[in-house]
């Protein structure tokens, strides 16, 4: 199972990375693998964390803090008059889009963990 997670998180995440060759379709793509990955995230957590090793488990507390702490900062600047000027300078985009790219990527990296750690074990 956790060999299709990977799978699927690598492909999103490899779609994404090509679909910016044209930025704004790449962009509305992270739409679509934002929730991809925290769906995964989601039932890794559920089914698989009591099993993972304590570095893999930390791996995932890290993927976890990272995503909402991108979640909540995009959010507070969004709803917030007083960052209106903020919004002008870029500060948006960046918590938009490269952030929650580089969360992506690292989560892959977590996933591909996660495989291998599986992998050992059914060997």
């Amino acid at each position: 199972m956790i060999r299709i997670l990977h799978i699927i998180n690598s492909i999103a995440f490899s779609l994404n990375v090509l679909l910016y060759l044209s930025p704004s379709v790449g962009m509305l793509f992270q739409l679509i693998l934002g929730p991809v990955q925290l769906i995964i995230a989601l039932i890794i957590t559920v089914k698989f964390y009591k099993v993972l090793t304590p570095s893999l488990q930390w791996l995932l507390i890290i993927y976890w803090l990272l995503a909402i702490s991108d979640l909540i900062c995009l959010v507070l600047i969004l709803q917030n008059p007083i960052y209106s000027d903020i919004l002008y300078m870029g500060l948006t985009n960046v918590i938009a889009f490269p952030v929650p790219m580089c969360i992506a990527a690292y989560f892959v990296y977590v996933t591909y963990r996660s495989n291998q750690h599986f992998n050992q074990h059914e060997s």
